[in-house]
């Protein structure tokens, strides 16, 4: 019965797995195709024959396995980029729970179901828990403190949010719009060749002024 359970345990992690890579792959080409990517060019482009972003799949399972290896090296590091994983994954949910019952508290329009008066009491209490959750993956999960079970992951967490909020503030701010355009007084959703053109073009244009200033 043990051999049993691990092969549905394994079966189980195996599924996981690929959903994840559905899922990341996706968001991989979707930031690709908006030009926000490194190498966005080749990240964005589909099979021709099976229209599946496959070089975005193949550059998650790349991703993926070089920090499995890590593990094998360093059990800490592993932990910490864990770490670090989950709490943007919650950073993900709190912003625009945050955006929500702040700024965008009377101009939000809600869908056919909604929570009517209690909405900005769920944003609270959601963004509350959100915040809680994040401090808890940073913290130590033993005592006392070593330096062999200390939680590192608010050093590459403070590295990634520094490292992209400077990207984006001196240079990314000036050329990246999302993928939204306006044509002739329209607002349209470009599609990927049009879209990652246009940005490669808004690109060349910024370094150009730039290199002549």
């Amino acid at each position: 019965w043990t051999m049993v359970f691990l092969i549905f345990v394994m079966i189980s992690i195996f599924f996981c797995g690929s959903s994840l890579t559905l899922g990341s792959s996706r968001m991989v080409y979707a930031f690709a195709r908006d030009g926000a990517m490194p190498l966005s060019e080749q990240l964005h482009k589909l099979d021709s024959r099976t229209k599946n972003p496959v070089n975005a799949v193949w550059f998650n399972i790349i991703i993926a396995g070089v920090v499995g290896v890590l593990y094998m090296i360093n059990s800490t590091a592993y932990e910490a980029i864990v770490s670090v994983n989950t709490i943007g994954s919650q950073l993900s949910y709190l912003v625009p729970i945050v955006l929500r019952i702040t700024v965008s508290r009377t101009s939000f329009s809600p869908g056919p179901w909604n929570l009517g008066r209690y909405s900005t009491i769920a944003g609270v209490l959601s963004s509350c828990w959100l915040l809680f959750t994040c401090c808890l993956f940073i913290c130590p999960t033993e005592a006392p403190i070593t330096a062999d079970n200390m939680n590192y992951a608010i050093a590459p967490f403070a590295f990634i949010m520094i490292l992209s909020g400077g990207y984006f503030a001196i240079w990314g701010r000036k050329w990246f719009t999302g993928p939204v355009r306006v044509i002739n007084g329209q607002e349209v959703v470009l599609g990927d060749d049009d879209s990652i053109t246009s940005v490669k073009k808004e690109k060349e244009e910024f370094a150009s002024s730039s290199s002549s200033n």
